[in-house]
């Protein structure tokens, strides 16, 4: 079983490496990390001479907050789209259907794929987060866990994303499924934004199923206050990333358990 699954976890890794998607992410990506490196690098050296506490502040503060801005907007980008179209560029290729004629479950081709992406997605966020934390770590002469755990849960949440798509791709056809996806989003950061013009009763509907849905909850600040630096309390970070977590694995159940039930076809 771990032998069928490893070569299904190769086989979409191979995919990946062979599809200009990954390719381009990977490439812009690197720009993208080469021009923020220079933007900190120039903030760095205007505080020369600056106490090793200072410069590690300001390297985590500018590092996450200017040197990879891109990543933010990039990772949840390229995340729905692999979770909308991996699964079905298999299927729709045919490629997908030699493999299930062998004594391979669906299940573990839907969730070598997702591992697949996840790994990918994993790969590039660590570009920057890992220089970042190499960085301060050099700087202060020591790792700072709370740093890692907000790692731990920015990736969480782009892997969260991934995954609602993915498992909406599993359930329903392309578009639906990103209609679903979408309207999941926008439902759930309007039930956490403002949204006061809408009545009483509006707004409590609008807050239930928000709270009900694992897109687009506002989270971020504390993620970012973990990352920055600007906080010491573990307890909310923890509570993210096991908030996300439960999700990620309920919704790879939910979407394994379609995949496997789902009739395949082509033009399905």
């Amino acid at each position: 079983m771990i032998g069928t699954y490893r070569a299904l976890l190769t086989r979409a890794l191979g995919r990946l490496a062979s599809e200009r998607v990954a390719l381009i992410a990977t490439l812009i990506a690197i720009v993208a990390l080469a021009l923020g490196a220079s933007r900190v690098a120039v903030i760095l050296a205007s505080l020369s001479g600056e106490e090793p506490d200072r410069l590690a502040a300001t390297l985590r503060s500018a590092g996450w907050e200017v040197g990879s801005s891109f990543f933010d907007v990039m990772l949840p980008i390229l995340a729905i789209l692999m979770g909308l179209t991996f699964l079905n560029r298999d299927r729709t290729a045919g490629t997908v259907f030699g493999v299930l004629a062998r004594p391979v479950s669906r299940t573990s081709v839907f969730l070598s794929g997702w591992a697949a992406t996840a790994l990918l997605v994993a790969a590039l966020d660590f570009l920057r987060s890992g220089l970042l934390i190499a960085g301060t770590a050099w700087i202060e002469k020591r790792l700072d866990p709370l740093h890692l755990l907000g790692v731990v849960a920015g990736l969480t949440g782009t892997w969260l994303l991934l995954t609602a798509f993915f498992a909406a791709s599993a359930l329903l056809r392309p578009g639906y499924a990103a209609l679903a996806g979408f309207v999941g989003l926008y439902v759930s950061t309007v039930a956490f934004g403002e949204h006061s013009m809408l009545s009483d009763v509006g707004n409590g509907a609008i807050d239930a199923v928000g709270a009900m849905l694992p897109l687009g909850i506002q989270q971020s600040t504390i993620v970012r206050n973990a990352l920055q630096g600007t906080t010491a309390d573990f307890g909310p970070v923890v509570e993210v990333v096991l908030y996300r977590t439960s999700w990620i694995a309920l919704l790879l159940f939910v979407g394994a358990y379609a995949y496997s039930r789902r009739d395949l076809s082509p033009r399905d």
